[in-house]
């Protein structure tokens, strides 16, 4: 058995010395694996959440007839090591043999799948994955009291008060976007749509480019060859135009942008796949594959319908359907941020407000259930003049034929845990350049 029973007596000697350690220490009663000591510990735990001492009375009283108070004080006068050091070191024991056992368990399960479940192949490989991969995030937890949920989060919004101007989800470089979303949020898969050069791709990329500087980036281009991609990104870092640099017409000035915009990606973890033909479950082994060399935080899919279909025989809903539910669970399961680009339908076009509503997603049911923010491109110019009532709401709002023509809007269109809105950027269609109106 992969155990320390010496170790996970001296946290308890420890806790006993000092209750406080019951706040910092790094380990769940379900990591302990003498029975005992695991009762022990999440009475302790209790006891602490509820403001009382911990000592081996109380503890005994509350496990009733399991321990009794002699079985406690034992580890106190045996010449168990205290001490605020030897606690963490002790509890870092603990958690290593709890680690061996439950990667040992998810690898019998693993063998179980292939001889006894009927799976094969890369179907295997894949539930293989998975098991190690929520070990090694650390999704393969016990429940938590309710008590440590809030307090984690109360954590969180005092850092975010003590640091307004840092966001709590990925910053993508839009000043007004982020202050409305505090950044894309790690743990789900937000969806972006809109209609054919509505600047959805343009948006992806720019973000990836800007967040690349902080954390690691993955990108799936379904759709665009390496070449385009790589034209796009040029274009948008040295700020010629996307045609200039796909024919080699640009200046020196501009040839000089191009040592920069190398030195850019030269220093970022941003991650390029150029894949036709994928499934979400194979995109989402190529994720974890690389993870870790590059610190994956952003994952960009462009887009989800040229997904290909897990499974011979499903309809393109269902299909859709199966591969976003992959997706989204790739990203609450590994904490990471997933950016999925989705093409509305026709129907908007038919009506006078253009505006893309969540009911134009294409098979846009399942699209919705599993994503808690959409939003949407609408570039309106490309329709014509903007309208009274639509585009702007009084007369002295109309933007002007240059401003409006440079538009480029995101409306959030659904978002479960802030409000709905949208706001406008300007939009340089020759450079792929989206900026804060407020930029030069």
């Amino acid at each position: 058995m992969h155990a320390n029973p010496d170790a996970e007596k001296a946290v308890w000697a420890a806790v006993v010395d000092n209750n406080r350690l019951l706040d910092e220490l790094a380990v769940t009663p379900g990591e302990f694996a003498v029975p005992m000591w695991r009762s022990v510990y999440a009475a302790a735990l209790e006891l602490r959440a509820n403001g009382k001492l911990v000592d081996p009375i109380a503890v005994a009283d509350k496990l009733s007839s399991h321990v009794t108070p002699a079985d406690l004080t034992k580890p106190l006068v045996d010449g168990t090591a205290v001490g605020e050091q030897n606690a963490h070191s002790s509890a870092a024991i603990i958690r290593e043999h709890a680690l061996t056992r439950r990667v040992l368990d998810a690898l019998t399960d693993a063998v179980d799948d292939g001889r006894h479940r009927g799976y094969r192949g890369t179907e295997l490989l894949d539930k293989a994955l998975q098991r190690l991969t929520a070990l090694d995030r650390g999704t393969d937890t016990d429940a938590l009291a309710m008590v440590t949920v809030v307090r984690q989060r109360l954590g969180e919004i005092e850092e975010r008060l003590a640091h307004p101007e840092r966001y709590q989800g990925i910053a993508t470089g839009l000043r007004t976007l982020d202050d409305q979303l505090n950044g894309l949020p790690r743990g789900l898969a937000t969806v972006v749509c809109g209609r054919p050069s509505h600047g959805k791709s343009a948006f992806c990329m720019q973000v990836a480019a800007h967040a690349s500087q902080q954390v690691g980036v993955h990108v799936f281009s379904l759709e665009d060859p390496r070449a385009m991609y790589a034209d796009r990104y040029l274009a948008w870092a040295t700020r010629a135009a996307a045609e200039n640099i796909r024919t080699g017409t640009i200046t020196r000035q501009q040839m000089a942008g191009v040592a920069t915009a190398i030195a850019h990606v030269a220093h970022a973890k941003w991650l390029y796949h150029d894949c036709s033909r994928i499934s979400a479950a194979d995109l989402v082994r190529k994720v974890r594959q690389h993870r870790k060399e590059n610190n994956t935080e952003l994952v960009v899919v462009d887009y989800l319908t040229l997904l290909k279909s897990p499974e011979i025989g499903l309809t393109k809903h269902e299909a859709v359907s199966a591969n976003m539910h992959v997706l989204a669970d790739a990203a609450k399961n590994d904490k990471m941020a997933y950016l999925v680009v989705c093409q509305l339908n026709r129907e908007g076009e038919r009506r006078p407000d253009k505006r893309p509503r969540v009911s134009d997603l294409r098979l846009s049911g399942e699209i919705e259930e599993r994503s808690k923010l959409i939003l949407g491109c609408y570039r309106g110019s490309l329709y014509g003049e903007p309208q009274e009532g639509v585009d702007y709401e009084r007369e002295w709002e109309r933007p002007d034929p240059e401003t409006w023509e440079r538009r480029f809007s995101l409306l959030i269109l659904k978002d479960s845990n802030g409000a709905l809105g949208q706001a406008h950027f300007e939009f340089d269609g020759p450079t792929m350049r989206i900026t804060d109106r407020c930029q030069a």
